[in-house]
């Protein structure tokens, strides 16, 4: 994980990148995908309204969009751990 510094007007503020390859995207959103279209999932952190709107597929993309940037990051820890 590389640390940086970005200055948001008067305030530094800490930013983290993180190395990740074309397999561990794809590993991120496949998983993404299939657990939010499987509806196995509540829907949670969703705007109201979002929530409230009978734009499904809106819903989804945002929930897909949401966990496979917390996978993409699982992955990237697991990996930098030695355990994949």
């Amino acid at each position: 994980m590389i640390k940086m510094y970005e200055q948001r007007g008067k305030y530094s503020v800490a930013t983290y990148g993180i190395e990740l390859t074309p397999a561990m995207k794809y590993d991120a959103l496949s998983f993404a995908r299939d657990i939010i279209l499987s509806d196995n999932q509540y829907s949670r952190l969703l705007p109201a309204d979002i929530q409230a709107s009978p734009d499904v597929k809106l819903q989804q993309k945002i929930e897909i969009q949401r966990t496979y940037m917390g996978k993409l990051f699982f992955i990237n820890f697991l990996w930098k751990m030695g355990k994949m």
